[in-house]
């Protein structure tokens, strides 16, 4: 269940609990602006597992339930379908909740563990970037690079890097810009 403008990034876990290499491909059965693969192919060894990184975005979606599936086939044609279903509560886009001026507002919860959500506000539709740094200066994630409307948004954060990693304990830093509009604020992850 999401709000809308809202984005969230989740983990799919595949496992090669058989013998010798698989090679498998994942798709999203009918094309949905709701939802994205980070990937869809790879493969694994025995033994082996890969996270395979799914963003669900809410932005100019209604209130509602969405649905599809993602089916996920082997190279010996085997095929697994996992329906995926997504409901969408809240405030729907409405142009007095547009800010007055575009805000990075910060985070909550802040310390953390092991997820924060990010707000921010936007004036007009434009090109966002939100990446987390380390206290050395690192990106460590980028959360957002694209376009987002006018309005409230909220990403969650869950404390991973863009390899999918946990990152460790200790003071982060949240950068948000666009074209007219840069921000850093600091978080802090605790163990």
């Amino acid at each position: 269940e999401m709000e809308t403008n809202q984005t969230l990034i989740d983990t799919l876990e595949l496992s090669n609990i058989g013998s010798g290499l698989i090679n498998y491909t994942l798709e999203i059965e009918q094309h949905n602006s709701w939802i994205e693969l980070g990937s869809e192919s790879g493969n694994l060894f025995t033994g082996e597992t890969d996270e395979i990184e799914i963003t669900f975005n809410t932005n100019n979606l209604s209130n509602g339930e969405y649905s599809c599936n993602i089916i996920i086939t082997d190279d010996i044609r085997n095929e697994t379908i996992i329906p995926v279903t997504l409901t969408v509560t809240g405030t729907e886009a409405d142009p007095d909740l547009i800010p007055e001026f575009t805000e990075l507002t910060g985070n909550y919860p802040n310390p953390f563990n092991p997820q924060t959500i990010i707000s921010f506000g936007l004036n007009r539709s434009s090109k966002v970037t939100l990446d987390i740094y380390n206290i050395k200066g690192q990106k460590v994630r980028t959360l957002v690079n694209g376009n987002k409307q006018a309005g409230y948004h909220k990403i969650i954060w869950d404390g991973k890097d863009n390899f999918r990693n946990k990152v460790g304990s200790g003071i982060y830093f949240y950068k948000m810009t666009t074209d007219d509009y840069n921000n850093i604020r600091k978080m802090i992850l605790l163990k």
